[in-house]
């Protein structure tokens, strides 16, 4: 059995029974998206380590760190990486509007691209 290079952690689950309190007004929370989005994709990656030992080979170092911050800066051009964005890049600053802009997005690859886009939806807002 592979080890997983990334950790994910499930939040507890409301429950049963408790009435949900009131929602309020959504706010832009960077970290809790940055936290969300690489755990989701800490998840599918995980998923194809274990089913895939060649791909789980190649891609033990992979960056997703770099990724969830490269996606998130590829909107929001002021949003603060933890590390420094690769010299060719440059944001969109705008919504995505296709999957296929992941691809503009370092260190996505095809094979990442491959595995992480059936996992995902574009939509407008």
């Amino acid at each position: 059995m592979m080890s997983t290079p990334f950790s994910t952690q499930m939040s507890p689950s409301a429950s049963p029974g408790a009435s949900p309190a009131p929602t309020p007004s959504p706010s832009y929370n960077p970290e809790a998206v940055q936290k969300g989005l690489a755990d989701f994709f800490a998840q599918i990656l995980n998923n194809k380590f274990q089913s895939d030992e060649e791909f789980a080979a190649e891609y033990r170092d992979f960056k997703l760190d770099e990724l969830v911050d490269g996606i998130i800066q590829w909107v929001i051009p002021s949003f603060q990486r933890r590390s420094a964005a690769p010299q060719n890049f440059k944001p969109k600053g705008g919504p995505i509007f296709s999957l296929n802009e992941l691809r503009l997005i370092p260190p996505m690859d095809d094979e990442i691209f491959d595995v992480l886009a059936p996992h995902l939806t574009v939509s407008p807002t």
